[in-house]
């Protein structure tokens, strides 16, 4: 059995306008970490880094008590089937218990995405939530991502296939 993934896409806003800000006006410090492999604490931190060619990276921000989200950003790799050069996977994303409910979760994914498409206007930034994470998803629904479909993890090598795009 296979677990079913909502995917969701960035909206580029064309006007120009860029809803990148400064984390320390809200108590925040961001550090953007290349994980080596001597760092890695989770075996899915060594998968991601592997897939990616250790090309993947992660978002910390800190606060008075110590790390209070992180976010991985993947880069284009093998693992997500409907991914292009370009493109990049947020996730998965984590926010300490005594943080949740400031909207960091949805800054975060609108920062990373901004950031990239700064980087390369091509780039699209995705994200996939397991269908029954409701909290996830009423976070990204704040933010520009709009969902595009649904897909299924696999078993074998948990790789990300068989996208359904939703109709438009």
């Amino acid at each position: 059995m296979s677990e079913k993934y909502v995917v969701y896409q960035y909206k580029k806003d064309m006007s120009g306008k860029s809803d990148i800000f400064c984390w320390n006006t809200i108590g925040y410090s961001l550090k953007i970490k290349k994980v080596s492999f001597k760092e890695e604490l989770f075996f899915r931190t060594i998968l991601f880094a592997l897939a990616s060619k250790g090309r993947h990276k992660i978002y910390c921000l800190y606060d008075k008590k110590g790390l209070a989200h992180f976010s991985f950003v993947v880069p284009y790799c093998a693992k997500f089937s409907f991914i292009k050069k370009e493109d990049y996977q947020i996730g998965p994303c984590w926010t300490r218990d005594d943080c949740r409910g400031q909207g960091l979760y949805g800054k975060m994914l609108t920062y990373i995405s901004e950031q990239k498409i700064k980087d390369c206007s091509s780039a699209n930034t995705y994200v996939l939530v397991r269908e029954a994470n409701k909290e996830s998803t009423k976070g990204i629904k704040k933010t520009r991502f709009i969902r595009v479909g649904i897909c299924e993890k696999t078993k074998y090598l948990r790789h990300y296939k068989n996208v359904v795009k939703d109709s438009e």
